[in-house]
C-alpha cells in the first residue's frame, strides 16, 4: 500500500512492509502536508504506522505534530460554510413534513427528544435538497425570495448543501443508543444510516430521471413518471 504525498520539493510514501506495518518513507522530496488526510484516516482505522527517514527525530516530530490531531475548525468558519443553508432555512415553507411527523407520532409514540432529532434531520435534508434542486431547475425564487445560489453563487451553495447532508448523518448519532427493545422495531438503531441512505438514493434517482427527460426532450410513460415522483 502506498500513498503519494504530492508537491514539488519533497515526496513521502506510505508503504506496507512484509510484517504488515505501514512505513512512511522519504523519497525525492514533496510536501508531507498532502498526507494529512491519509494519516488521519489510517489512525482512525487503528492501523499502526511507523516512520523511517534520514531526518532527525526532532525535525520529524515537528513535521508530524500537526498531523497527529484533526485540524481545528473555528465557529466563524462554520458560520461561513452554513450561511446559504441558514438563509433558506430562515424562510420556512408549509412545514408539512414536521406536521406529518407529529401526526404519525400519535400512534408511534416516539420519545420527544428522539422525535426532535428526527424532525431536525428531515428539515436539514429537505432544505439541502432544495438548494441543489433550485440550481438544477434554474429557479430564481424560492418561497418568494431569491434562491440561495443567486446570492451566494453556485459553487458555495452546492458545497453547503453537500455539507448539510453529512451534518444530518452526524445528527443521527444521537439516535444510535442501545435500547433493549430495539430488536422489536421495524427499523433498528444500527440501520438508521441505511434507511437515510436509501431515501437519498431514491431522491437522486427521481431527480436524475426528471433532469434527463427534460434535457433530452423525452416524454416518459405514465408509469415511469409516477415512479419518478414516488422516488423524488
Amino acid at each position: 500500500m502506498s500513498l503519494d504525498c504530492g508537491e514539488e520539493s519533497q515526496e513521502w510514501s506510505l508503504q506496507r512492509g512484509g510484517d504488515g506495518v505501514l512505513n512512511l518513507k522519504r523519497g525525492s522530496a514533496r510536501l508531507l502536508a498532502r498526507c494529512h488526510c491519509q494519516w488521519w484516516l489510517l489512525s482512525q482505522l487503528g492501523l499502526h504506522v511507523s516512520f523511517t527517514s534520514s531526518m532527525s527525530d526532532t525535525s520529524l516530530s515537528n513535521l508530524l505534530r500537526p498531523l497527529r490531531n484533526p485540524p481545528e475548525w473555528p465557529a466563524s468558519a462554520e458560520s461561513v460554510i452554513l450561511e446559504p443553508y441558514v438563509y433558506i432555512a430562515s424562510k420556512p415553507g408549509k412545514e408539512i413534513r414536521s406536521l406529518l411527523i407529529e401526526a404519525f407520532n400519535t400512534w408511534l409514540d416516539v420519545p420527544r427528544a428522539q422525535l426532535s432529532v428526527i424532525s431536525h434531520v428531515v428539515r436539514m435534508l429537505h432544505s439541502a435538497s432544495l438548494m441543489v434542486d433550485d440550481i438544477e431547475d434554474g429557479s430564481q425564487l424560492r418561497r418568494g425570495q431569491p434562491v440561495a445560489h443567486r446570492i451566494y453563487g453556485v459553487p458555495q451553495t452546492i458545497n453547503t448543501a453537500n455539507y448539510v447532508y453529512f451534518l444530518a448523518y452526524k445528527e443521527l448519532a444521537a439516535l444510535r443508543v442501545h435500547d433493549p427493545g430495539d430488536a422489536d422495531r421495524v427499523v433498528q438503531n444500527k440501520d438508521l444510516d441505511l434507511v437515510v441512505t436509501e431515501e437519498l438514493l431514491s431522491l437522486h434517482r427521481g431527480q436524475g430521471l426528471e433532469i434527463f427527460w427534460r434535457d433530452t426532450l423525452q416524454c416518459p410513460t405514465e408509469e415511469e413518471y409516477i415512479a419518478m415522483v414516488n422516488n423524488s
